[in-house]
């Protein structure tokens, strides 16, 4: 399923990017990555599949079905246009729980 990037600036954006730079050398190795958030919360706590095309700067896809793609983490798809952002394109294994977001590039 095809998920739309943010357009604005998400809440979660600054604290996420600022995570993803400190760690980008873990996350490029294929290390895993955690975030703890602020704001508690969220309720992806399986894995999820996601690739971010190069190609395609206004979506990522995202390998599980929804009714509805609004129906898909706030939380994850401010991760997903932080790693566009920053140039980290490529497929990854995401989930987050209660405010702790998991990150690992697929190898």
């Amino acid at each position: 399923m095809k998920i739309p990037y943010n357009v604005r600036k998400s809440s979660f954006y600054d604290e996420i990017q600022a995570a993803v730079r400190s760690s980008e050398n873990r996350l490029v190795s294929g290390k895993l990555v955690t975030i703890n958030l602020k704001k508690k919360g969220g309720w992806v706590k399986k894995k999820q599949g996601v690739h971010l095309r190069r190609s395609n700067a206004n979506e990522f896809t995202i390998e599980k079905a929804l009714n509805n793609w609004q129906d898909w983490s706030a939380r994850l798809r401010a991760l997903a246009t932080v790693l566009r952002d920053e140039g980290l394109f490529g497929k990854y294994y995401m989930a987050h729980s209660n405010g702790t977001i998991k990150v690992v590039e697929q190898r």
